[in-house]
């Protein structure tokens, strides 16, 4: 099972979380991936 099963992140978010471009909070976790994500689908 998922570490996060046995041991919740229910005190703070882990540093860095694989399958997540952005934080709760709308802020993203790798703003390199953001812009990357953008130029790939040609957004702004």
């Amino acid at each position: 099972p998922w570490e996060s099963w046995e041991h919740p992140y229910i005190l703070s978010q882990p540093p860095v979380w694989f399958h997540e471009v952005l934080h709760p909070d709308g802020t993203p976790y790798r703003q390199a991936e953001v812009e990357l994500i953008r130029r790939l689908t040609g957004k702004q």
